[in-house]
């Protein structure tokens, strides 16, 4: 049934599909977007002389004479056959296609190509690189997305472990602060040491958490939408339910670890992210989830440290 050619209206990439495709649903291969594969249109008409009876003269007609208006037309005439003076035989069809004017990309009536291609392997993204960032993440280039992750992580560490370490300073120093009040008759009660510390330590924690769900989703955003279990707006904001939290953990840090674990076979983030999920169902049927969360801010650097590292290794960041 021959073939058409067009271009992708997204990345304008030239493919060539089938005319038996026409009027399918399909996607273009390279930028993945829905279409309707269009009908082809019939070849324009050319005028063909028929073919004289055998062993008879044959005079080609006027218009076809040479120096005529239509003598020609696109295809060169060849020369008569032996034993007939004038013949002419049809000119060959033109199997060239052009894709009318309605059809461009922009037009009111275009339609895009399909996904079946003839003849042509697009050629995929590298693991790592920067067509694979601009693509799922929103950045120009790898490098922009590598400094944007490293900050964010670095930042998230210092503050995370500041969440361990201020309380404890800020107790240490008020007490030494106490004791030298005391010279000059003021003290400070151990409940209000006690209260600063804690203090203190929600005001890191919650900057913690901020960095935290800031990295989790910047991580969800480089895996390409097919693949994804979810969203990385889902990810984090569904984390904000009371009691649906305690399921969601299964799917923000869960599935994430295991798509992290199968891209790079590094099993470390789906580990800890199983002990992260499991940790508030301890905490409710146990009862000892006052103690593990104790040691929460080290089971979060864990994790995110064992994200960052797959994230490396699946994006060729050496």
């Amino acid at each position: 049934m021959g073939s058409v050619k067009f271009e992708c209206p997204y990345c304008k990439q030239h493919l060539e599909i089938d005319a038996a495709y026409a009027g399918t649903n399909c996607s273009c291969p390279v930028c993945q977007g829905e279409f309707i594969v269009p009908e082809p249109l019939p070849p324009e008409p050319v005028d063909i002389v028929p073919e004289p009876p055998a062993d008879q003269g044959y005079e080609a007609p006027g218009q076809y004479a040479a120096g005529q208006a239509n003598y020609g037309q696109g295809y060169e005439v060849p020369q008569p056959a032996a034993g007939q003076a004038n013949y002419m035989p049809p000119p060959a069809a033109d199997q060239s296609y052009e894709v009318p004017e309605q059809y461009a990309a922009g037009r009111a009536n275009y339609m895009p190509p399909p996904a079946a291609v003839q003849g042509y392997e697009v050629p995929q993204p590298a693991v790592g690189r920067a067509n694979e960032a601009a693509n799922y993440s929103g950045y120009d280039d790898e490098e922009a997305l590598r400094g944007k992750l490293s900050r964010t992580y670095i930042t998230f560490r210092i503050v995370n472990a500041g969440v361990m370490v201020f309380p404890i300073l800020v107790f240490l120093l008020g007490g030494l602060l106490s004791e030298l009040l005391k010279l000059t008759g003021v003290s400070i009660g151990f409940l209000t040491l006690l209260g600063a510390a804690f203090l203190t330590w929600f005001v890191t924690r919650v900057i913690a958490w901020i960095y935290w769900w800031l990295l989790l989703y910047r991580i969800w955003a480089l895996i390409p939408p097919k693949e994804a279990a979810t969203t990385p707006g889902k990810a984090v904001g569904f984390q904000f339910i009371p009691f649906f939290n305690i399921y969601w953990n299964f799917i923000a840090y869960g599935e994430l670890g295991k798509y992290l674990t199968a891209r790079t076979g590094y099993t470390a983030p789906q580990t800890w992210a199983t002990l992260y999920c499991w940790l508030p169902i301890i905490d409710i049927v146990v009862g000892i989830g006052f103690v593990a969360y104790l040691f929460m801010p080290l089971i979060d650097m864990a994790m995110m440290k064992s994200f960052m590292k797959s994230v490396k290794i699946w994006r060729n960041w050496n």
